[in-house]
């Protein structure tokens, strides 16, 4: 390779660095119960339906009767609560078992940088992960996790995968003796990260091959 050949490659490949450029991105999530992303109102499903955007195990919703009026959390407009069954207020959910809900969102780029953050509650108790990594839990053997809030939030934008990334709710179910329902509830307030504008990278990708092709033409010549 030629000293010109070499220099022209350099600087392509140095104007490519330039101008990129990032952006960015509200995730595409969902509160538990909503057929809309968080960042809209909550369009509430159907008491008794399957949530759709809760995975791995059914998610059905749970809006009214027992226990939401008492002891779960209460509904409210921003999400209701999901479980793994639809028997009667005096469901016995399968005692001391782990359940396990995922959702799943798409990212086009390697993340610069990530802002996730909201609140979750459940019956007994839940881990929370991303891609793996643990971001919010409660003790196994907390009890109460389904009478208050615990939040949650994330900024290490190493934790995202250019591609298909999966939030996973893992909620315990401790044993009872009657009436032991299993719940989720979740609720973002936060969701976005910063990835490579798509015009940009075409834009560069274009720039570094023409300035190739021009550069070996001269060396042509």
């Amino acid at each position: 390779m030629t000293p010109t050949l070499r220099t022209a490659i350099f600087c392509a490949l140095a104007v490519t660095g330039a101008t990129a450029a990032y952006a960015d991105t509200t995730l595409a999530l969902y509160n538990t119960g909503c057929s809309n992303t968080f960042n809209n109102a909550c369009n509430a499903m159907s008491h008794g339906t399957a949530d759709p955007h809760y995975g791995g195990q059914t998610a059905y919703v749970w809006s009214s009767g027992w226990p939401t009026l008492g002891p779960w959390i209460g509904s409210n407009n921003t999400s209701t609560w999901i479980r793994p069954d639809t028997n009667g207020p005096e469901a016995t959910d399968t005692p001391r078992h782990t359940f396990t809900w995922t959702q799943q969102f798409v990212l086009n780029g390697d993340a610069k940088s990530l802002d996730l953050a909201g609140r979750w509650a459940a019956d007994n108790n839940a881990s929370v992960y991303l891609n793996g990594h643990l971001i919010s839990s409660l003790p196994t053997n907390y009890e109460f996790g389904y009478t208050q809030w615990t939040s949650f939030q994330v900024n290490n934008a190493s934790y995202l995968l250019n591609g298909v990334n999966t939030l996973t709710f893992a909620v315990y179910n401790m044993g009872g003796q009657e009436w032991n329902p299993a719940g989720l509830r979740v609720e973002f307030t936060k969701a976005s990260a910063t990835v490579p504008e798509p015009s940009e990278i075409v834009t560069s990708a274009g720039l570094l091959l023409g300035l190739g092709v021009a550069a070996l033409r001269r060396h042509r010549r």
